[in-house]
């Protein structure tokens, strides 16, 4: 008997093999919208956060001193930064402050490490997506390392980095944008 079982089979034939593949294709597509979904949703959450932080700095603008490091700083301004760390591909936004009087970049942008997540870095927005950055007068820029500084008058009013910023999955669809007028107002499209 064992030797008529082997006799007759053969393999498989030409029909459960289209039905395998069949299989292993439905399987892979479902598998494929998933990662995109979760992309999309990545990059969707990196915006709302923006916004989120982009609020709280302006809250915190409006009417208030800035005190850094236990000192108040009455011609300082209240700013954001938001940059692309080249070594880990991920997007960072710190709070910070703004010293109009300073010298040099390093004299002008205050960060303390304490004030933001990360160990300083700021909060991560994701590597999942890439952001871009629109100036009022049209020029279109990636974030990249160097980043853009958004600062924030003491009533709320935004001095500088007013503009719109889209943010897109890797592979280039814009997901959504966040708008900030002059007038400090900002809105998640």
């Amino acid at each position: 008997m064992k030797r008529r079982f082997m006799k007759n089979n053969k393999g498989y034939s030409l029909v459960e093999m289209i039905i395998c593949i069949a299989i292993i294709a439905i399987l892979s597509s479902v598998a494929l919208v998933t990662v995109s979904m979760i992309n999309s949703a990545k990059a969707k959450d990196a915006a709302v956060n923006f916004n989120s932080v982009v609020s709280e700095t302006i809250s915190k603008a409006k009417g208030q001193m800035c005190v850094v490091n236990g000192v108040e700083e009455p011609t300082y301004k209240r700013c954001l930064h938001l940059y692309l760390e080249d070594s880990s591909g991920r997007y960072y936004l710190r709070i910070g402050y703004y010293n109009p009087d300073g010298a040099s970049d390093a004299d002008k942008y205050i960060f303390v490490d304490s004030e933001n997540k990360n160990e300083g870095k700021g909060n991560n927005l994701t590597s999942k997506v890439s952001i871009q950055y629109k100036d009022l007068d049209g020029n279109k820029s990636t974030i990249d390392s160097d980043g853009v500084y958004i600062i924030f008058n003491k009533n709320g009013t935004c001095y500088e980095g007013a503009g719109l910023f889209e943010f897109y999955k890797r592979n280039g669809n814009l997901v959504d944008e966040v708008s900030i007028k002059t007038n400090g107002s900002h809105q998640l499209y």
